[in-house]
């Protein structure tokens, strides 16, 4: 994809354009002689690295390919201001490596500034990982737009903001209200920002939330600590505007979340289960929070139970008979 805004520079068009253009730089070895054979150990991470290196299950998968192909794409480094080896994508490869105990790892070596590094980190994280936390995204975007900001040349007058937004919608495939969204989720108090990326809390209400005082963010986690109730959009559109007319209070703000919500009161599990086993199973579950939690608990036994059939050598469609069982159970 191809960049038309006027305020950005020659050297930003060239490291930061097209994404066939990227990728042949990040696999052929040929590049121009900026292909070099490095020590993990000598790569220090990109400063405020926006993405977490998780030592998850993708992990330890990334190490065992590692093991027995090698690394196939290089890590891609530039030269940072010290005059030191630093990351721009690769993070979790390098990692890996380290892990491995590797001597050296195949880099290419970017001759661009931090601005332009930190463009080409967010693109090529936001477009290789699989799993992005809404946090990562956010903290990513608003990196990146704060690198177009320190950019040579650029004209901050009152519709930059709304220019570097739409170019990151335009290159990344995302919409320009969208990507303010996650911007605007990083103000939310870190324990909050944890509920987003655990999936507690939407981004709609998360975004509705950044506009309100620290203060009320406190209320609000202190509450959800209390009840496990998290505030729908709906309530926290009404607490943006109730703000804006005086400041709110404790009783305030616990008595509108206390309102009855859709997907979060009691809920019959009769209504949505048509079996009467399930149904009795949860009988005793007084939200429905608690009642996602036991279907998802009960669902990752599966399938520990069926990766365990699997590694003893048993037939995994036992776990099919288990279920069979237990759903033609007699109930009260």
């Amino acid at each position: 994809m191809g960049f038309d805004m006027g305020f950005i520079d020659e050297e930003m068009l060239a490291s930061w354009g097209k994404e066939s253009e990227m990728n042949e730089k990040l696999t052929d070895p040929a590049n121009k002689g900026n292909f070099k054979m490095v020590d993990p150990r000598d790569i220090q991470p990109f400063r405020d690295h926006t993405f977490q290196v998780r030592d998850d299950e993708e992990m330890k998968e990334l190490r065992d390919s590692i093991r027995a192909n090698g690394i196939l794409q290089p890590l891609l480094v530039y030269w940072n201001e010290e005059w030191e080896l630093e990351m721009i994508s690769g993070h979790r490869r390098r990692q890996a490596a380290i892990d491995l105990r590797l001597k050296e790892v195949p880099v290419i070596v970017m001759h661009v500034n931090r601005e332009t590094a930190t463009l080409l980190m967010g693109e090529s994280n936001l477009r290789t990982r699989e799993k992005l936390l809404p946090s990562e995204k956010g903290f990513t975007y608003k990196a990146m737009m704060e690198a177009l900001r320190k950019k040579p040349g650029v004209r901050l007058d009152a519709g930059f903001r709304d220019r570097t937004r739409e170019l990151l919608a335009k290159n990344l495939g995302q919409s320009g209200r969208q990507i303010q969204k996650y911007i605007n989720i990083t103000k939310l108090i870190p324990d909050l920002l944890k509920l987003v990326d655990e999936g507690r809390i939407g981004i709609c209400p998360a975004d509705g939330m950044s506009r309100l005082p620290e203060y009320v963010q406190k209320l609000i986690l202190e509450y959800y600590r209390e009840n496990d109730v998290t505030p729908s959009h709906g309530q926290v559109i009404k607490m943006v505007e109730m703000q804006k007319e005086k400041p709110l209070t404790k009783e305030a703000v616990y008595e509108l979340l206390a309102e009855p919500k859709g997907n979060q009161i009691y809920i019959d599990p009769h209504l949505f289960f048509r079996s009467r086993v399930v149904a009795a199973m949860l009988k005793d579950c007084t939200t429905s929070a608690e009642m996602e939690r036991r279907a998802i608990f009960a669902i990752q036994l599966l399938n520990w139970y069926e990766k365990y059939l699997i590694k003893n050598g048993t037939d995994p469609r036992r776990v099919d008979f288990v279920i069979r069982d237990i759903m033609n159970q007699d109930v009260e």
